[in-house]
């Protein structure tokens, strides 16, 4: 059996998968990037192999992406985070769409075709807002475990839009809409109706959506959300979060 490797080394947190020559998932690992990015996927080599049992020397290829690709020092060969989200979400989904990968520090939204081609892709660095930044730290300022989120937005009983497109400013927002009397429930909906506008803004979507990243993975409600303001089919693929790992390993195979 032939084994491959995918590295994605991302700004907030870094992940790692091994796949199997039919492309099937054998192991997957997470850490947070933190300060060392060379140290980060170190850890992720040494944890998905000792997971497996696997020797280093049965892993025909690696390719690392992401923030820090080029800091994967055994990594085959680089690709960017656009071609592995590409092809880690075609890979499920095998139809024309657009990709909304929702990261920690940015937004991405990447188009392909029917075969999976990148057609164009857009990213928003501008501002935090909109990003997984934005939940962290606007849950950190309500004094709610993160965690909690998604289940006090589906408790919410009215739409409380933060409409603020700057980080700060929303969470001065927020300040406001407490001293007003806003539940929390309210709050936190209004969080990720907040989430879901500023992606939607990014790009004109009429048909397939295909959401990644770690976000979607723990905030489900976002999907519920877009899905309602868009009229799209949105589809999540399994284990979203390594999406850009697992495309990754993908790249590795065609080495």
């Amino acid at each position: 059996m032939k084994y491959f490797m995918g590295i994605d080394i991302g700004s907030s947190m870094s992940k790692g998968v091994i796949i199997n020559c039919k492309g099937e998932l054998i192991s997957k690992y997470m850490v947070k990037s933190g300060y060392d990015f060379s140290k980060a996927a170190n850890r992720i080599k040494d944890s998905l192999l000792e997971s497996t049992g696997i020797d280093f020397s049965q892993i025909e290829a690696v390719v690392s992406s992401g923030y820090g690709r080029k800091n994967v020092e055994f990594a085959d060969s680089t690709k960017t985070e656009i071609l592995c989200h590409a092809k880690g979400a075609f890979f499920f989904f095998q139809d024309s769409a657009k990709i909304i990968d929702i990261g920690g520090q940015d937004n991405k939204v990447i188009e392909i075709n029917k075969k999976g081609n990148v057609l164009n892709f857009k990213m928003n660095r501008k501002c935090a807002a909109g990003t997984g930044a934005f939940i962290e730290e606007t849950a950190a300022r309500l004094d709610v475990d993160i965690n909690e989120l998604d289940n006090l937005a589906r408790n919410s009983d009215k739409d409380t839009p933060i409409s603020s497109f700057c980080t700060v400013f929303a969470q001065t927002e927020i300040i406001r809409l407490i001293k007003e009397g806003i539940s929390l429930q309210n709050l936190a909906k209004g969080i990720f109706l907040s989430v879901s506008q500023r992606i939607i803004e990014m790009d004109r979507f009429i048909d397939n959506i295909i959401i990644t990243g770690g976000v979607i993975a723990n905030f489900p409600i976002i999907r519920e959300i877009i899905t309602d303001k868009t009229g799209c089919k949105v589809f999540i693929p399994p284990n979203p979060q390594y999406c850009g790992a697992f495309g990754a390993a993908l790249a590795a195979k065609e080495l």
